[in-house]
């Protein structure tokens, strides 16, 4: 309401300055051209920060894509799993061709109060919904004017595949060691994938025991029980 306020306000002023100047600078029409110019200028700024961003935006060049900004009222994967209700959520696509090993989120609002997001361990042309880490809520009223990312990008093979084979079938996950050499200490990393989507930008980590050439190791990972096991990344 201020914003419209403001921006009714600045026109009232438009039209009082160009009636002084029709009325007193008859003559000069720079003068009269430049005032129109300035606070049109005004006009136009004002309209765009009450508009905000639109999207699909893209971030890093293009490299990822948020489709839409909206709302949750969910125990968030991202806070803990604590409950809270119309907590600021994105739907992002990782259109970079590779592996997204980590990326911060930063939105701005038109109020200057700012929304954090972070997603971790992405692979191409897959698809995220993101939730705000501190569980801050976003209203159909708040704009966003700005995003700022910083996004950090994996060249190796995430999934040791020289060595291990992943198996998953609903929350259960199967490592075959199929290297010669004993594999010990390796942690699993999985998301939650819920209807061809990410539930949630973090993983979940889970840990495999020592792994024999040919052995293997059965991983529960409960934390997907909303959809299915995605193994993402292994390490050791």
């Amino acid at each position: 309401m201020a914003g419209k306020v403001k921006i009714i306000g600045t026109i009232l002023m438009l039209i009082v300055l160009m009636s002084f100047a029709s009325c007193s600078h008859k003559n000069d029409d720079t003068g009269e051209s430049s005032a129109f110019e300035t606070i049109a200028s005004v006009v136009v700024e004002e309209n765009e920060k009450a508009k905000g961003l639109t999207f699909p935006y893209e971030l890093d060049e293009g490299n990822l894509v948020i489709n839409s900004l909206f709302q949750s009222s969910i125990e968030n994967p991202d806070c803990g799993n604590v409950y809270a209700e119309d907590v600021a959520s994105l739907e992002i696509v990782n259109q970079s061709g590779r592996f997204v090993e980590s990326a911060d989120i930063t939105l701005t609002l038109g109020d200057g109060s700012q929304l954090h997001m972070k997603i971790q361990d992405i692979p191409a042309d897959q698809k995220v919904w993101v939730f705000e880490c501190e569980n801050v809520s976003f209203s159909s009223e708040d704009v966003c004017v700005s995003i700022d990312c910083d996004v950090h990008y994996l060249d190796e093979d995430p999934l040791m595949s020289d060595m291990v084979t992943v198996d998953a079938e609903g929350t259960t996950v199967t490592i075959v060691n199929h290297s010669e050499e004993v594999l010990s200490g390796l942690m699993v990393e999985c998301h939650c994938l819920f209807d061809g989507v990410y539930y949630g930008g973090l993983t979940y980590s889970y840990s495999a025991d020592e792994l024999a050439p040919g052995g293997s190791a059965v991983i529960e990972a409960e934390d997907c029980y909303l959809g299915t096991a995605d193994v993402v990344r292994i390490a050791e």
